[in-house]
Parts: structure tokens; C-alpha cells; sequence
């Protein structure tokens, strides 16, 4: 990269024989009489060797079920449209099954009003991908399923 005027320098500034991901990510602010000459190496290589090259981020929790008074329905429903709630008896019942945990939101609520509250873990799992922008979150998933079944091969192999 060789940029000779002022004004911000941007990621897609660079040439490369590469893809660049984050094409306005802003890199510096030339003023004038000051120039950027840049010359990089990319090296590919995997997250288990150093953290640098990680695509993302893959985390999973246990799914919970959430009892609380029904006076509390609206108020989740404003802050957590997309939640699973079901009314029983004098109750809501949330399965808290998303991306963002209803959790500590709802126990806020029931200790503010000194209400009770109940939650039980289920016996699922919700899992989150989070891509860095190299590779797609399915294919982050698919070649992290495809290494685990391959590290169980030589582990199995060793017994």
C-alpha cells in the first residue's frame, strides 16, 4: 500500500491478491505532507496454534425454563419480543431458548418486586457461533464437528 494524500486510510486501501473483510475499517489519518507506505505477509494457519488465526468464537448453555408471576409477561415481551412464553395458572413459563439469555433479566424483575421465581435446566443446549468475518458461522461449525471427529479417531485409536 502506498497512499501520498491526506485524509483517512482505509482497509480496502490495500492491494492484495487477497480478500479484505472489513473493506471500511479505517487504518490511520494522513495529514497533508504525510504518506503510508505499508508491506505485509499473510500467513494462514489454525486457532489451535495460536489464537491469532481463531475465525470466531463457538460457545454453547443449558436451556432453562423460567416461572414467574404473569404480571411480568409485557414487560419481557417489550425487551425480549422473539421470547417462548406460555402462560400456566397464574404463571408464565419462558423456555429460555435463544441467542441472549432471559435469565437474569426475569430475576431482576421478580427481586425488585420481591416475587418469586423458579428455574429449572433442561436437558438441551443452545450453541453460538459467532464469525470474525473470514469464514461463515455454518462453515466454522462444520470444520469445528469435522476436527472433533477426527481428534475422537486418534483418541479412539489409542485404546
Amino acid at each position: 500500500m502506498d497512499v501520498r494524500q491526506p485524509g483517512y486510510v482505509y482497509s480496502k486501501n490495500i492491494t492484495c491478491d487477497c480478500e479484505i473483510v472489513f473493506g471500511e475499517m479505517p487504518l490511520t489519518l494522513l495529514d497533508k505532507d504525510q504518506e503510508l507506505r505499508l508491506k505485509g505477509t499473510t500467513k494462514l494457519g489454525k486457532g489451535k496454534d495460536h489464537a491469532k488465526f481463531l475465525p470466531g468464537i463457538i460457545s454453547y448453555r443449558v436451556i432453562s425454563q423460567i416461572t414467574l408471576p404473569k404480571k411480568y409477561k409485557e414487560t419481557i415481551l417489550e425487551r425480549y419480543p422473539k421470547a417462548d412464553i406460555k402462560e400456566k395458572g397464574e404463571n408464565i413459563v419462558i423456555i429460555d431458548n435463544k441467542e441472549k439469555t432471559l435469565v437474569d433479566f426475569c430475576e431482576g424483575l421478580c427481586l425488585r418486586d420481591k416475587e418469586t421465581f423458579e428455574t429449572k435446566d433442561t436437558d438441551k443446549l443452545v450453541v453460538i457461533v459467532e464469525s470474525f468475518g473470514q469464514i461463515k458461522a455454518e462453515e466454522i461449525l462444520k470444520k469445528a464437528i469435522s476436527a472433533l471427529k477426527e481428534n475422537l479417531n486418534e483418541l479412539s485409536k489409542a485404546f
